[in-house]
């Protein structure tokens, strides 16, 4: 009976020696071994329900879950990848319910491409269509993340990179990419990341909350954004903007996105770029609106210049609705426009030569642009104007201190002036020096086709103490 007893304790160690083993091996770590490589694998699989494949991990146990350290893991076909991915299994769980419980996970040197559709809308490259399958919609690949998002209960990002893809100009490469993404609720994500971008050791920041549709589509967005050096190669042949050159963008952001409207504010606005070889700099704070309907622009304590020329405007704001463009501003002081028209030499001539042989100076007061994108030569500008003053130029007599309206068309222009403050006028031709007059009115317009510049004016009416003159021009040259 003794020896039946020794033998049965012998064999009851025996079990639990292997056992003992097991854990013990465990505890130290297992290092890729070939018989667990598959069962890898097919967690990895069954969690973010894609084709798996890992190259090296280690399994090591820790109280009653397993971390799971795995190198060399791609996604898909041509999906994703990452250098490392680490998570811990709740073994317990496993084996009660055969059902995976991660927590703690991490991705180590994701490098992930985005692409954007013909359609506008951007998708990672190497995953299946985003759309749910009504049959079974756990089944589709976003559910699946989704659930593990929501199991794990948050996800960690280090040292990824992530290559945005436009339609139109160079891929822009994002990297040293870090960050946290945490469930907030159905289908929607809080993140946090942060990165760089090599080509001008710039950085970006953000942190915010995304709502998804039942199809994964973008529902709602709310961020805070910040940039520091942003390339502007990429933006300007995004938005197919001739002649402007490379530049950096630096900026705070907070932007919400809907359906089918979206607002963007932007605070301590800092742009460097070039246009046709000209140095352009931009300090401001923008509101940005879009909907169905159009969007709108509006910038405010701007400053900077192009060149060594100051903006002349502080305040500018932009509404389009199709192809139509507003453009006003509450204040422009005249006298750099000249200057700047100068500097934009590729410009039609027949455009900035009256401005530029008028020299315009003064305040122009609500001025407003007009201008349509599949008509660029139908546009008009008005403005009110103040204490303004044009040189003699082609028949028109030099102006000074005189307030009334303008309005410049790609045909022609007018003037019409109703002072009543005083006022110089002077006729180069007529006399050696400028008239003093007590008030003006009347209205001098001109005109110009391939060949020629008419010029014209009602009956102007100059006054002062001792008289009155009537005065009418035209000819064409």
């Amino acid at each position: 009976m003794r020896r039946l007893l020794s033998w049965i304790h012998q064999l009851l160690l025996v079990p639990m020696l292997l056992v003992l083993t097991v854990v013990l091996v465990l505890r130290v770590g297992l290092h890729s071994h070939p018989l667990y490589h598959q069962q890898v694998e097919s967690w990895l699989q069954q969690a973010l329900g894609q084709d798996v494949k890992v190259e090296d991990f280690t399994l090591m146990l820790q109280g009653r879950q397993l971390a799971i350290d795995v190198q060399g893991v791609s996604l898909g076909q041509v999906g994703p990848a990452w250098q490392r991915l680490a998570f811990k299994l709740d073994v317990r769980h496993l084996v009660e319910f055969q059902e995976l419980k991660l927590s703690q996970v991490e991705l180590f040197g994701l490098k992930l491409a985005i692409q954007e559709t013909d359609d506008g809308e951007w998708l990672p490259l190497g995953l299946p269509d985003l759309d749910t399958n009504d049959n079974n919609p756990t089944d589709a690949t976003p559910a699946a993340l989704f659930g593990l998002l929501h199991q794990a209960g948050s996800l960690a990002l280090s040292d990824g990179q992530l290559t945005l893809i436009p339609r139109i100009g160079p891929p822009l490469p994002l990297q040293n990419l870090t960050g946290q993404i945490i469930p907030a609720g159905e289908r929607a994500v809080a993140v946090e990341w942060q990165a760089r971008y090599p080509q001008t050791g710039g950085k970006l920041a953000a942190i915010g909350q995304v709502q998804l549709s039942e199809t994964y589509a973008i529902e709602k967005a709310k961020a805070h954004i910040k940039v520091a050096h942003l390339p502007l190669a990429p933006l300007w042949q995004q938005l197919q903007r001739q002649g402007w050159q490379d530049g950096q963008l630096s900026a705070s952001a907070w932007v919400q996105v809907e359906a089918s409207s979206s607002n963007l504010q932007l605070r301590n606005v800092e742009l460097k770029s070039a246009y046709e070889g000209l140095p352009v700099q931009l300090k401001a704070d923008a509101d940005f609106a879009s909907s169905a309907d159009g969007w709108q622009v509006v910038l405010q304590n701007l400053s900077g210049g192009v060149g060594d020329i100051a903006w002349p405007l502080t305040d500018l704001q932009v509404d389009a609705v199709g192809e139509e463009w507003l453009i006003t501003s509450k204040q422009i002081d005249a006298a750099p426009i000249t200057p700047l028209l100068n500097q934009f030499t590729q410009l039609p001539a027949k455009v900035t030569e009256p401005i530029v042989g008028l020299a315009p100076k003064g305040l122009l007061h609500q001025p407003s642009f007009y201008w349509h994108q599949q008509q660029p030569k139908a546009f008009l500008f008005s403005a009110v104007m103040e204490n303004a003053s044009v040189e003699a130029w082609k028949g028109v007599p030099q102006v000074d201190k005189a307030s009334g309206l303008i309005a410049v068309t790609a045909h022609g222009g007018k003037v019409s002036i109703d002072d009543i403050d005083g006022l110089q006028v002077h006729l180069p031709k007529l006399t050696s020096a400028p008239w003093l007059f007590d008030s003006m009115a009347g209205e001098v317009s001109w005109q110009f086709d391939q060949q020629f510049t008419y010029l014209a004016s009602s009956l102007v009416e100059l006054a002062q103490a001792d008289g009155r003159f009537h005065l009418h021009l035209g000819g064409q040259f």
